[in-house]
């Protein structure tokens, strides 16, 4: 399920989590149905710190995506790394003549952020201090997705050589068990 999951998503560098709006828009106007955007804050990368993993609906939305999209060298604007990748930096759309369709309310946006998990009273019996504990220890959807699109980066770069590469997550990636910042 998770390795389908990545396979129709992408990561997009934004601005910030206010950049939802504009990515939704973009994304379902240019390319298809986005069955939802989930934030992921890097914390430890001032300069890369924000953004958001888009799952689409169909596989194939992103293998357009990958076909489409390039890396622009910043100082010539010529595609400066002939590279495949799932991570990808939402530029300012250039106008095109007319006006872009509104975005829609973000009510309406399937918007999953990161949530602190409660620190709940303590608990009085055992099963209820496990509990307390695994809610603690659990990691972030956006997390664990981040980590399975990484994989799918290294699947991709190892299929230009080994066609039936496969590249599978460990431990707490996919048991959700852990620390938020082991296995990486």
């Amino acid at each position: 399920r998770r390795r389908a999951q990545a396979r129709r998503s992408v990561m997009v560098q934004v601005k910030g989590v206010q950049s939802s709006g504009d990515l939704y828009n973009y994304c379902s106007n240019q390319y298809g149905k986005i069955l939802g955007m989930h934030f992921y804050k890097n914390k430890s990368n001032k300069s890369f710190s924000n953004f958001y993993i888009i799952e689409f609906e169909d596989e194939l939305v992103v293998d357009r995506i990958l076909e489409t999209g390039i890396h622009v060298d910043a100082d010539s604007g010529t595609q400066s790394v002939p590279v495949t990748s799932p991570f990808l930096w939402l530029s300012g759309a250039t106008k095109t003549g007319g006006s872009a369709p509104k975005a829609p309310p973000v009510s309406q946006i399937p918007i999953f952020g990161e949530t602190e998990p409660d620190q709940p009273n303590p608990a009085s019996t055992i099963s209820g201090q496990i509990l307390q504990l695994w809610s603690s220890k659990e990691i972030p959807e956006s997390h664990t997705r981040s980590r399975f699109l990484a994989c799918r980066q290294i699947e991709l770069a190892m299929q230009g050589m080994f066609r039936h590469a496969s590249v599978l997550p460990f431990g707490s990636s996919v048991n959700g068990f852990g620390q938020i910042n082991g296995n990486q």
